[in-house]
């Protein structure tokens, strides 16, 4: 069922003026002129559990990681520019498309044949790393520590200060699942899901998942990961334990967005599961491929497919709040901030849109293959294919 606008409302007290509007939205037809209604679980729960709790976002000083934070929210409470222009570029050698950059402590750090750190105020280098192979991984920081993975079958952490390294981890496979970084533990991988020791890279736990490419969720003691098989699982972060498993009906080549106590993710349609059993509780049925991560950002949870379709969507029972085709995506996840969403057309421009309604507030065409970006203090960052690190940002910035 699509919401009423008065409904969707009455959803929003207590919530920041930065998440209301990404909680706002009216009715939108299908081709056929009819609302889109989510499909409900076979137990009926996307219509007969509780509202699924609030999520606001959370105050932030940098966008240290990949889709911001631990659960892959996609959302901060930061700023972001009105009408942005190129304000510098960054020649980072070869191609950036397999990471994207990471914000904090005034450096943009991403990842090429080497790993950069970069100065946010001009786009001047600062140091770099080479590992002897490609950096395939989007970097984390923590702690004065950049974390990321290598083709060279290594996870290191270097010392943001200098690049100097701290130490590295040989885990016999490439490296190319995000780092996640939570606790004291940072879990990557490849063909195995690990859990290793910030402080010295030793290894905690391992587990037999083909987790390649995925950015583990790491929530509330629990590691949500996905495989290429199409099963989700939920693991315990203290020792790797299986919680529970559930198995979509295609392969799952990103991360889940785990907020609350719910788990999105999807392929062909994207699923809300509950975080605790991993019980379906409503999935919605997309244009095209709508795979994970997405943003959520109060009652709103925000996704793009391999149509072009961008799509705002109630995340108590999936109903659509609205859509916008954009054109051609390639399933960049969006990113919002404020009362924009942010999303990258590959092939042509970055986007901004209302998060209200979906409609266009802004574009700027860069004509490159892009990553997902990072929103922080005024400016969005991004990187390309053609060895190129953009900064955005207003004129009079």
């Amino acid at each position: 069922m699509a919401h009423d606008r008065r409904d969707v409302l009455r959803g929003l007290s207590g919530i920041p003026l930065a998440s209301v509007a990404g909680c706002l939205g009216g009715d939108s037809p299908d081709d056929t002129g009819e609302p889109q209604t989510p499909t409900p679980s076979p137990t009926g729960t996307s219509t007969e559990t509780e509202p699924t709790p609030t999520s606001v976002p959370p105050e932030t000083d940098s966008w240290p990681t990949f889709h911001f934070d631990t659960g892959n929210s996609g959302t901060a409470r930061t700023t972001g520019p009105s009408d942005p222009e190129i304000a510098w570029e960054f020649d980072t050698e070869a191609a950036t498309w397999a990471t994207s950059p990471v914000i904090a402590d005034g450096t943009a750090y991403v990842g090429s044949d080497k790993l950069y750190a970069v100065s946010t105020e001009d786009g001047s280098k600062k140091w770099d790393f080479w590992p002897g192979e490609s950096v395939l991984t989007t970097p984390v920081v923590a702690n004065r520590t950049v974390y990321f993975g290598s083709a060279n079958e290594h996870l290191y952490a270097l010392d943001t200060a200098g690049g100097g390294e701290r130490w590295r981890a040989d885990l016999g496979d490439t490296v190319s699942a995000t780092p996640t970084v939570a606790d004291g533990t940072v879990y990557t991988g490849g063909d195995q899901l690990y859990a290793l020791s910030t402080e010295d890279g030793s290894e905690l736990w391992h587990a037999p998942i083909d987790n390649q490419s995925s950015a583990p969720a790491v929530v509330d003691g629990l590691v949500y990961v996905a495989d290429r098989d199409g099963n989700v699982y939920a693991l315990s972060a203290e020792d790797g334990d299986e919680q529970w498993q559930f198995e979509l009906e295609d392969w799952i080549r990103r991360s889940p967005t785990v907020v609350g106590e719910t788990v999105y993710v999807g392929r062909e349609r994207l699923y809300a599961l509950s975080a605790a059993d991993g019980i379906e509780q409503w999935y919605f049925e997309t244009e095209g491929s709508v795979t994970p991560p997405y943003a959520v950002v109060g009652r709103t949870i925000f996704a793009t497919d391999s149509e072009g379709f961008v799509y705002a969507l109630s995340t108590e029972d999936g109903s659509e709040l609205w859509r916008e085709r954009l054109g051609y995506t390639s399933n960049l996840p969006p990113v919002v901030v404020e009362d924009t969403v942010y999303v990258v057309s590959r092939y042509e421009a970055m986007y901004g849109l209302s998060a209200e309604d979906g409609s266009e507030k802004w574009s700027i065409e860069v004509e490159e293959y892009l990553t997902p970006p990072a929103v922080f203090d005024g400016s969005v960052y991004v990187g390309s294919r053609e060895a190129v690190l953009y900064a955005l940002a207003d004129e009079d910035r």
